[in-house]
């Protein structure tokens, strides 16, 4: 240092490149490790971090598509199932959503009201995405005007049917007597 400097150069990353290319060189003296360890990282890493324009326009979007939801494509059913006893956490009931390929999604409730089921919904669209259809019994809690259901399948634009009850008496099982 300089005589009379007691405060050293303030180092910056900007670069003039539209791409900039990294090599063991640059990743060792940016983070203050070994030439070794630098190709150790570059070896090891894929980078993903890296921004890249999708589109035409790509950086003039504000989000990121990493934080879009995913889209589930098919079509998915829900039921409400009850318990004949509490479970340790107080839980007396299930919401469960299940595609026909085997895939099941129970979210347990303390109790099957409006809200309850509601947040069932919200939960497995942040956990899976957001299903291209969803049929469902006609359950007040989900068909109601402005249940939190209902709301969640207009805010995520999800097409819904409600399915016709099951009636004993009109469909016998085969093989009964």
């Amino acid at each position: 240092m300089e005589a009379g400097i007691d405060v050293p150069e303030y180092r910056t990353f900007v670069s003039s490149d539209r791409h900039t290319k990294i090599t063991a060189e640059i990743l060792a003296d940016r983070f203050a490790i070994g030439p070794k360890s630098a190709r150790a990282t570059l070896r090891a890493t894929r980078q993903s971090g890296t921004r890249s324009a999708i589109l035409p326009l790509g950086r003039r979007y504000k989000a990121d598509r990493r934080f879009q939801l995913n889209h589930l494509s098919g079509k998915f059913a829900t039921d409400t199932f009850y318990a004949d006893q509490k479970s340790l956490l107080g839980n007396t009931c299930t919401q469960l959503f299940s595609h026909k390929c085997g895939f099941n999604a129970p979210y347990h409730m303390v109790r099957a009201n409006g809200d309850s089921v509601g947040q069932a919904l919200a939960d497995f669209i942040h956990e899976y995405g957001i299903p291209e259809g969803l049929t469902f019994d006609g359950a007040m809690v989900q068909t109601g005007q402005n249940t939190p259901f209902k709301n969640h399948l207009r805010k995520h634009h999800i097409d819904w049917h409600v399915s016709q009850p099951y009636k004993p008496d009109e469909n016998p099982a085969e093989g009964s007597i």
